[in-house]
């Protein structure tokens, strides 16, 4: 599901959902709420730039719904609201193919981080309360979130610039793993392999990859993370090996850490380091056949 927002002549901006890369179905929804913009110059509050809590989940209703025919399976991403769980479930109960998807930042983060990183917490959809993470980590056990991924995408910023102008996104992938292991495993919210099955088994399975991946096993590919659970690492923007400059977990220091890891059983990282070559990646072209019913 993509999705594009205009700002338009008036104060409720339009956001177009288009199901799947080769749909010519497209949902259109109104914000229900309005955008609050810092005034140039100002500092953020933990509420700048964000919609209320309500648009997510008139978008989360409306995709449901237009998922309810048969054969018609619905990836829901990037879901940051405790508001927008309640169609996800009622859809996952009435047994449909909807598949949502939330981030390691919405897990992780919340809004009040744009008092002290500015703009380079500047993400979208925005960071909510700690009310929605909690609600978002419940969901993630319970099974309503079927996937977690990282949304990375770091953009050149001025922190303290005018907030307005500043680009969305921000770096996430290399603290993906490290950052969801030591807030849910280690803290008792969710297993080590509902982990496992929501950051590798379920979007293969999704994507119409599995058994080739999300798996160990004879015949899979050997995409291997050798893991030591009783290191202790405080990540900084200086041992990540992004270009972004930045990482929003500065100074955070975490329980679990990468030893090396493999693909297709070649060396990626290995004793701190990324040691593959440019290249070796290879291009996976999704199979028709995602799940028919909820994972």
């Amino acid at each position: 599901m993509r999705s594009r927002t205009s700002r338009g002549s008036g104060p409720r901006p339009v956001t177009t959902y288009r199901l799947g890369p080769r749909s010519s179905t497209t949902l259109t929804l109104r914000f229900a709420g309005t955008l609050r913009w810092p005034s140039q110059g100002s500092r953020p509050g933990g509420s700048a730039g964000c919609a209320s809590a309500s648009p997510p989940r008139g978008a989360a209703s409306g995709a449901c719904c237009m998922g309810e025919g048969p054969g018609r399976p619905l990836s829901a991403a990037h879901g940051t609201a405790a508001r927008a769980l309640r169609p996800i479930r009622q859809a996952r109960a009435e047994r449909r193919p909807v598949f949502a998807e939330t981030c390691a930042h919405y897990l992780t983060l919340t809004g009040d981080l744009l008092q002290t990183r500015g703009a380079l917490a500047k993400i979208g959809p925005p960071l909510r309360t700690e009310a929605d993470r909690e609600a978002l980590w419940q969901a993630l056990a319970d099974g309503t979130l079927s996937v977690v991924s990282s949304d990375h995408a770091p953009k050149k910023k001025d922190p303290w610039g005018d907030f307005r102008e500043q680009p969305y996104g921000a770096p996430g992938l290399e603290t993906l793993f490290i950052i969801t292991h030591d807030e849910g495993v280690n803290r008792g919210r969710i297993s080590l392999v509902r982990l496992v099955q929501v950051l590798c088994e379920n979007p293969a399975r999704i994507f119409g990859l599995y058994p080739k991946k999300g798996t160990i096993a004879v015949g899979s590919d050997a995409d291997i993370v050798i893991f030591d659970p009783r290191r202790e690492v405080t990540i900084r923007a200086e041992n990540q090996h992004s270009g972004a400059g930045y990482t929003l977990y500065e100074g955070r220091t975490v329980l679990g850490w990468p030893v090396m890891s493999f693909q297709r059983g070649h060396r990626v990282l290995w004793e701190g380091e990324v040691v593959a070559e440019p290249g070796a990646g290879r291009f996976l072209p999704l199979l028709e056949s995602p799940p028919a019913a909820p994972l």
